[in-house]
Parts: C-alpha cells; sequence; structure tokens
C-alpha cells in the first residue's frame, strides 16, 4: 500500500494519499490535527470501500476540495506507479 502526507488549504488538517491493493482503490483521509483520538477527527475519508476510486482523475475530483489545485505532476505519477506495480 503506497501512502503520501500532502498539505491541503486548512493549516490544521493534514491529508494522506494513496493506492490501496487489498481494497483495488485509491484513497484520501483528510484529519483535523486537533481533535486527534476524538470525533471529528476524521474530516473526511474516501477510498475506503472495494473499488471506490479507480482513476486519479477521480481522486483528483475529491482532493481539490481540500487542496487548491488538486494533486500535482509529481504525485499523479507516483499514484499511477503505485496502481501499476
Amino acid at each position: 500500500m503506497s501512502n503520501y502526507t500532502i498539505k491541503v488549504n486548512n493549516p490544521k488538517h493534514e491529508a494522506y494519499i494513496g493506492w490501496d491493493p487489498m481494497m483495488v482503490s485509491l484513497f484520501f483521509h483528510v484529519v483535523d490535527l486537533r481533535k486527534e483520538d476524538s470525533p471529528g477527527y476524521d474530516v473526511e475519508w474516501v477510498g475506503t470501500d472495494f473499488h471506490e476510486i479507480l482513476t486519479i482523475e477521480e481522486l483528483d475530483q475529491v482532493v481539490k476540495r481540500h487542496k487548491q489545485g488538486g494533486i500535482d505532476q509529481k504525485l499523479w505519477e507516483k499514484l499511477y506507479a503505485d496502481m501499476h506495480a
């Protein structure tokens, strides 16, 4: 499973993005760093269901809600390589 940390617009949030081969899905997980280990910690978490997000384009639309410009080219290439490893 790949897992990359990315910066998002809200400085109080942190996000993780990657490819989960067991779920055959890309994922994006945004957390509120102020609420660790308490309700509200997960701001958004997609890609937790089998085959939920199958394309980087689809994932990019979700990321754009939290990060201006979406997924950058370098990360796009890493995710593509992860999906085809």
